[in-house]
C-alpha cells in the first residue's frame, strides 16, 4: 500500500489561495497594475517582414517604434480609465500600464525604409528586405 502524504496537496492548496488572494484584490480594488505586452503577429513576405500589433484603446500617440542594431522595439502605455464612483466592477480584465516589445531581425532589413501605419486598433509596421537581400534570379547561359 502507498502511502500519499499532505505536502504536494498543501502545496497546491497553497498556490490556489494565492491565486484566489490576488484575484480578490484585483476585484476589490477595480484595477491590475502587471504590464501587459500586445498581441502580435510576424510574417515575412519576399520584399518585406511585416508586424501586426492588437493596441485596443491604445492612440498612436501613446506608441513608440525604434529600431537599433537589427532590433525592432515596440513600447508605449495604455492608460486606464478614469474611476467612476456609480460604476460597481463585478470583473476587470483588461489590462493597463506600459508595454514593450523587442524582435530580432537580420541585417537584411533597411532601416530607413521602415513604415507604420494604425488602423482600428491594429498597428502594422513593414520592415523592408535590402535590395541586395531580396532573392533574384540568374540568368543561364547556354553556350
Amino acid at each position: 500500500m502507498t502511502h500519499l502524504t499532505t505536502r504536494p496537496f498543501n502545496s497546491l492548496q497553497h498556490d490556489l489561495n494565492r491565486i484566489f488572494d490576488n484575484m480578490l484584490g484585483e476585484f476589490q480594488t477595480g484595477t491590475r497594475t502587471e504590464s501587459w505586452a500586445p498581441m502580435v503577429d510576424v510574417a515575412e513576405t519576399p520584399d518585406a517582414f511585416i508586424i501586426k500589433a492588437e493596441l485596443p484603446g491604445v492612440t498612436a500617440e501613446d506608441v513608440k517604434i525604434n529600431m537599433q542594431n537589427n532590433v525592432l522595439t515596440l513600447y508605449g502605455h495604455k492608460n486606464h480609465e478614469e474611476k467612476q464612483e456609480d460604476k460597481n466592477y463585478y470583473r476587470v480584465e483588461r489590462s493597463y500600464g506600459a508595454f514593450e516589445r523587442s524582435f530580432n531581425f537580420p541585417s537584411v532589413v533597411d532601416s530607413e525604409r521602415i513604415t507604420a501605419d494604425y488602423k482600428d486598433g491594429i498597428l502594422t509596421i513593414t520592415l523592408l528586405k535590402a535590395e541586395e537581400a531580396k532573392p533574384r534570379e540568374i540568368e543561364i547561359k547556354a553556350g
